[in-house]
Protein backbone atom coordinates (compact mmCIF):
# COMPACT_ATOMS: atom_id res chain seq x y z
CA UNK A 1 0.00 0.00 0.00
CA UNK A 2 2.51 2.12 0.89
CA UNK A 3 4.43 1.56 -2.27
CA UNK A 4 1.61 2.28 -4.52
CA UNK A 5 1.06 5.77 -2.39
CA UNK A 6 4.06 6.72 -2.79
CA UNK A 7 3.92 6.12 -7.06
CA UNK A 8 0.90 8.42 -7.12
CA UNK A 9 -1.50 5.43 -6.96
CA UNK A 10 -4.92 5.02 -5.45
CA UNK A 11 -5.45 2.60 -2.54
CA UNK A 12 -8.46 1.36 -0.87
CA UNK A 13 -8.00 0.55 2.64
CA UNK A 14 -10.18 -0.37 5.91
CA UNK A 15 -10.65 2.20 8.53
CA UNK A 16 -12.54 1.45 12.05
CA UNK A 17 -15.56 2.86 10.22
CA UNK A 18 -15.95 1.88 6.68
CA UNK A 19 -13.25 1.22 3.61
CA UNK A 20 -11.80 4.34 2.21
CA UNK A 21 -9.95 5.85 -0.81
CA UNK A 22 -6.62 6.58 0.17
CA UNK A 23 -4.21 8.83 -1.82
CA UNK A 24 -1.22 11.08 -0.69
CA UNK A 25 -2.94 14.57 0.00
CA UNK A 26 0.20 15.90 -1.42
CA UNK A 27 0.01 14.91 -4.90
CA UNK A 28 -3.10 16.03 -6.87
CA UNK A 29 -2.83 13.52 -9.56
CA UNK A 30 -3.71 11.01 -7.08
CA UNK A 31 -6.36 13.06 -5.27
CA UNK A 32 -7.89 14.10 -9.06
CA UNK A 33 -8.41 10.19 -9.10
CA UNK A 34 -10.07 10.02 -5.82
CA UNK A 35 -12.16 12.80 -7.08
CA UNK A 36 -13.28 11.09 -10.13
CA UNK A 37 -14.16 8.22 -7.74
CA UNK A 38 -16.10 10.24 -5.33
CA UNK A 39 -19.78 8.93 -4.74
CA UNK A 40 -21.98 12.57 -5.53
CA UNK A 41 -23.93 11.78 -2.72
CA UNK A 42 -21.01 12.19 -0.10
CA UNK A 43 -19.73 15.72 1.56
CA UNK A 44 -16.71 17.61 0.66
CA UNK A 45 -13.93 18.33 1.33
CA UNK A 46 -12.33 14.91 0.53
CA UNK A 47 -11.64 13.63 4.73
CA UNK A 48 -7.95 13.46 5.62
CA UNK A 49 -6.42 11.10 8.01
CA UNK A 50 -3.75 11.70 10.00
CA UNK A 51 -2.19 9.63 12.44
CA UNK A 52 -1.21 12.16 15.36
CA UNK A 53 -2.03 15.36 16.73
CA UNK A 54 1.62 16.71 15.34
CA UNK A 55 0.08 16.03 11.37
CA UNK A 56 -2.79 17.26 12.52
CA UNK A 57 -1.60 20.37 13.65
CA UNK A 58 0.70 20.96 10.57
CA UNK A 59 -2.61 21.26 8.25
CA UNK A 60 -5.19 22.88 10.25
CA UNK A 61 -5.35 25.67 12.47
CA UNK A 62 -5.95 24.00 16.26
CA UNK A 63 -6.35 26.19 19.30
CA UNK A 64 -6.13 25.58 22.90
CA UNK A 65 -10.18 24.81 23.36
CA UNK A 66 -10.47 22.98 20.37
CA UNK A 67 -7.23 20.75 20.83
CA UNK A 68 -9.27 19.63 24.24
CA UNK A 69 -12.13 18.59 22.49
CA UNK A 70 -10.46 16.72 20.06
CA UNK A 71 -8.03 14.66 22.38
CA UNK A 72 -11.37 13.55 23.48
CA UNK A 73 -12.39 12.27 20.60
CA UNK A 74 -9.59 11.24 18.74
CA UNK A 75 -8.10 8.30 17.53
CA UNK A 76 -11.40 7.32 16.95
CA UNK A 77 -14.50 7.50 14.22
CA UNK A 78 -15.23 11.53 14.48
CA UNK A 79 -13.82 13.45 10.99
CA UNK A 80 -14.17 16.65 12.05
CA UNK A 81 -13.80 20.26 9.79
CA UNK A 82 -11.24 22.79 10.97
CA UNK A 83 -9.70 25.84 9.05
CA UNK A 84 -6.76 24.31 7.03
CA UNK A 85 -3.00 25.60 7.32
CA UNK A 86 -1.67 24.13 4.32
CA UNK A 87 -1.87 24.59 1.21
CA UNK A 88 -4.06 22.18 -0.27
CA UNK A 89 -5.98 20.66 -3.77
CA UNK A 90 -9.15 22.09 -3.65
CA UNK A 91 -10.82 18.80 -3.42
CA UNK A 92 -9.78 18.92 -0.33
CA UNK A 93 -10.53 22.36 1.17
CA UNK A 94 -14.39 23.85 1.45
CA UNK A 95 -14.87 27.26 2.73
CA UNK A 96 -11.24 27.47 3.27
CA UNK A 97 -11.96 24.09 5.80
CA UNK A 98 -10.81 21.09 6.02
CA UNK A 99 -12.05 17.42 7.03
CA UNK A 100 -9.32 15.38 9.50
CA UNK A 101 -9.59 12.53 11.10
CA UNK A 102 -6.97 10.85 13.47
CA UNK A 103 -6.40 7.05 12.77
CA UNK A 104 -4.37 4.57 14.91
CA UNK A 105 -5.32 1.77 12.24
CA UNK A 106 -4.43 0.51 9.19
CA UNK A 107 -4.62 4.09 7.96
CA UNK A 108 -2.08 4.88 10.52
CA UNK A 109 -0.13 2.60 9.93
CA UNK A 110 0.36 3.79 6.25
CA UNK A 111 0.98 7.22 6.80
CA UNK A 112 3.65 5.96 9.49
CA UNK A 113 5.26 4.56 6.42
CA UNK A 114 4.86 6.82 4.10
CA UNK A 115 5.53 9.82 6.17
CA UNK A 116 2.49 11.65 4.70
CA UNK A 117 -1.26 12.28 5.44
CA UNK A 118 -3.76 10.11 3.06
CA UNK A 119 -7.54 11.25 1.89
CA UNK A 120 -9.91 8.52 3.67
CA UNK A 121 -12.89 9.27 1.08
CA UNK A 122 -15.56 5.88 2.35
CA UNK A 123 -16.53 4.03 -0.69
CA UNK A 124 -20.13 2.71 -1.16
CA UNK A 125 -21.31 -0.49 -3.17
CA UNK A 126 -23.47 -0.60 -5.89
CA UNK A 127 -26.30 -0.52 -3.50
CA UNK A 128 -25.17 2.43 -1.93
CA UNK A 129 -24.38 1.43 1.21
CA UNK A 130 -20.83 1.82 2.78
CA UNK A 131 -18.77 -1.18 1.76
CA UNK A 132 -17.01 -2.57 5.05
CA UNK A 133 -16.29 -6.32 3.46
CA UNK A 134 -13.72 -6.47 1.37
CA UNK A 135 -15.30 -8.89 -1.27
CA UNK A 136 -17.62 -6.01 -1.49
CA UNK A 137 -14.74 -3.61 -3.54
CA UNK A 138 -15.25 -2.97 -7.38
CA UNK A 139 -12.95 0.00 -7.72
CA UNK A 140 -10.10 0.75 -10.04
CA UNK A 141 -7.71 1.09 -7.99
CA UNK A 142 -3.91 0.20 -7.52
CA UNK A 143 -4.05 -1.56 -4.53
CA UNK A 144 -6.84 -3.34 -2.41
CA UNK A 145 -5.51 -3.43 1.45
CA UNK A 146 -7.67 -5.78 3.07
CA UNK A 147 -8.86 -5.41 6.64
CA UNK A 148 -12.14 -5.43 9.58
CA UNK A 149 -13.65 -2.41 9.85
CA UNK A 150 -14.46 -2.34 13.43
CA UNK A 151 -17.70 -0.16 13.35
CA UNK A 152 -18.87 -0.64 9.79
CA UNK A 153 -20.64 2.50 9.81
CA UNK A 154 -19.40 5.87 8.60
CA UNK A 155 -17.61 8.53 10.81
CA UNK A 156 -19.70 11.12 12.55
CA UNK A 157 -19.00 14.83 10.83
CA UNK A 158 -18.63 18.07 12.75
CA UNK A 159 -17.82 21.61 12.29
CA UNK A 160 -15.76 22.07 15.41
CA UNK A 161 -16.00 25.98 15.07
CA UNK A 162 -19.78 26.04 15.62
CA UNK A 163 -20.51 23.03 17.27
CA UNK A 164 -22.85 20.98 15.37
CA UNK A 165 -22.91 17.69 13.21
CA UNK A 166 -22.59 17.74 9.64
CA UNK A 167 -23.63 14.22 9.16
CA UNK A 168 -24.19 11.75 12.03
CA UNK A 169 -22.39 8.73 12.63
CA UNK A 170 -20.37 6.26 14.75
CA UNK A 171 -19.91 8.13 18.45
CA UNK A 172 -22.39 10.65 17.57
CA UNK A 173 -24.19 10.41 21.32
CA UNK A 174 -20.95 11.03 22.51
CA UNK A 175 -20.18 14.16 20.25
CA UNK A 176 -23.67 15.45 21.11
CA UNK A 177 -22.36 15.30 25.03
CA UNK A 178 -19.28 17.01 24.16
CA UNK A 179 -20.99 19.83 22.63
CA UNK A 180 -24.04 19.33 24.84
CA UNK A 181 -26.42 19.32 22.62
Amino acid sequence: AAQTLEESGVIIYPTITVYSLGASIFNQEAVTKVWQLKDDSLPTPIPIMVNSFRLAKTLAYIGDGDLIILQQLWPGPTTVLLPRKANLAPELVQDNKIALRFSNDSGGDIIQETGFALTALPTFNSNGFPIVQPEEIDFPVDFVLKGLCQFAKLSTIIDLSKKIIIRSGVEEERVKRLFQI
